[in-house]
């Protein structure tokens, strides 16, 4: 998917940021086309930088990007997490927000990482290891309605995306949940003065997520950062729940309850697959 961003008017001058983004897409161009003779060997490479501990990819010019410290800075600024707080990665890719989250909640708090891909997982549970944390659990599953999707692969993994189609491969077949299904995890009233925020980054699946969390959204009010390509859509379908969404920058919309805070819920004894 091309990410052809257009800057809100108060993140700044949108001229100049359209500037840097043909730029940056100029720089990808010539970084693929240096990198595609090696592609077929470096596909499994996976490093990290000298004083950091963050895993990625080299052959992926946007895991450099999350590496550095560059990518989306707009959706970092906007995940409001405090000590105690639970946060739901759904796409959770190699685990950039994952390990932010992690650090940021605390021992009491908690993260779901949800991702179906497994190039990423491996990376993401890598990132994990590294910062030896015990308070995120991995759903190894993509998320819309309980049951089955199926991968359609890209060459980059960070743009996978998901099928109902049964004519897919089966080997591409994997484990569907829905966000109701999380909703025990998260409704412990021991934590119900702490924010629930909820990314989502799903290349398309967007709307089922949001409509397989009809009794996750009514009950807990949680915070919702989602990316989409079909806005109006989404805020169609979140106005009904009595959601408001802003642009925060193209394709990212952050999305609360109207007159609420996003506070609710919380976490008990979790059943996935839990990292440290």
């Amino acid at each position: 998917m091309e990410r052809t961003i257009i800057l809100n008017v108060k993140w700044g001058k949108e001229k100049t940021w359209k500037r840097l983004l043909r730029i940056e897409r100029v720089i990808s161009i010539l970084y693929e086309t240096l990198t595609k003779p090696l592609s077929k060997y470096a596909t499994k490479i996976i490093t990290r930088l000298p004083f950091s501990n963050f895993f990625f990819r080299p052959l992926f010019l946007n895991e450099i990007y999350m590496a550095l410290g560059l990518w989306e800075p707009y959706v970092r600024r906007n995940l409001s997490l405090n000590k105690g707080d639970v946060f739901v990665d759904i796409g959770a890719h190699i685990g950039l927000y994952t390990v932010y989250a992690s650090q940021k909640v605390g021992k009491n708090g908690l993260v779901i990482a949800i991702e179906p891909d497994r190039r990423n997982l491996a990376v993401l549970h890598k990132n994990l290891e590294a910062i030896k944390t015990n308070n995120v659990l991995v759903y190894e599953a993509a998320v819309g309605f309980n049951g089955f999707l199926y991968l359609s692969p890209q060459k980059n993994p960070l743009f996978t995306k998901t099928s109902k189609s049964m004519g897919a491969s089966e080997q591409n077949r994997v484990p569907s949940i829905s966000l109701d299904s999380l909703l025990e995890e998260v409704e412990t009233k021991e934590y119900e003065s702490h924010s629930i925020v909820i990314k989502v980054d799903v290349e398309g699946g967007e709307l089922d997520v949001i409509k397989g969390g009809i009794l996750f959204l009514n009950y807990l009010s949680p915070i919702l950062i989602v990316e989409t390509w079909n806005p109006d859509e989404l805020k169609r379908v979140l106005e009904k729940l009595g959601y408001v969404c802003n642009q925060l920058l193209a394709p990212y919309y952050i999305c609360h309850k109207k007159g609420a805070s996003g506070q609710a819920g919380g976490v008990h004894e979790c059943k996935g697959k839990k990292s440290g």
